[in-house]
């Protein structure tokens, strides 16, 4: 899976691809900028003031890419440069200016090895009509670009027409009213069940917070919908 892109503001162009094993040292390095903050540059929005300890790790990011693609897809964005050598291209992506855009002419763009941004989708054997997703991490230097919506919108293809699945599901800390509001209004995720504790193997609350979870699903069939309502 190859696919270009230029962000919103700046122009920035992205290869999106499959996650390599020679990307996992920057993809944690981007998880862990994502969710506790970047030196010297204002995010979005972090959790750093929410919890500690490591988001990811070298490991993870193995096993998740020794499962099968039918279960486990890891996409990252790669930033690209103009391909001076290419012979034969043309400037034909001047009228791609929505946000997002995809950019034909795949030649004309070289790989840089700089990674911006990730998603992971999954699903488990048990509920393959079911996804999940996950990792959704933007470098800080590049947040407020468009980045986001282009992972997303790469991981809802996937889920929907690839995968074909009824719904997927995400879950947020639920105090983050700023991420819950962009999820909703941006993709209609909707809450889904109860709140549970915030517990995971090598995070913590910071100070003595308790955190819980907030799961937020989105249904792809309009019958499914009607059914859970």
């Amino acid at each position: 899976m190859n696919e270009y892109f230029k962000t919103k503001k700046s122009n920035t162009k992205l290869l999106c691809r499959y996650a390599e094993p020679r990307d996992f040292e920057k993809l944690v390095q981007i998880v862990s900028w994502a969710f506790l903050g970047k030196p010297d540059v204002e995010s979005w929005t972090t959790t750093k003031e929410l919890i500690t300890g490591i988001r990811l790790n070298v490991e993870q990011l193995e096993k998740y890419y020794a499962k099968s693609r039918d279960l486990d897809v890891l996409f990252v964005l790669e930033k690209v440069v103009e391909n001076t050598d290419a012979a034969n291209t043309d400037n034909n992506d001047n009228n791609n200016n929505v946000d997002g855009a995809s950019i034909d002419n795949a030649a004309k763009w070289k790989p840089t090895g700089e990674i911006v941004g990730c998603i992971e989708c999954d699903r488990q054997p048990t509920s393959m009509d079911i996804g999940e997703l996950h990792m959704l991490a933007v470098d800080p230097a590049y947040q407020s670009d468009g980045i986001g919506s282009i992972l997303m919108n790469v991981a809802e293809r996937q889920m929907s027409e690839v995968w074909k699945v009824k719904k997927s599901i995400l879950s947020i800390i639920s105090c983050r009213e700023e991420i819950f509001n962009w999820y909703s209004k941006s993709y209609g995720y909707q809450r889904e069940g109860d709140d549970i504790p915030f517990e995971y193997p090598d995070l913590a609350p910071k100070g003595d917070q308790t955190l819980g979870l907030t799961f937020m699903c989105k249904y792809y069939n309009q019958d499914d919908l009607t059914q859970r309502q």
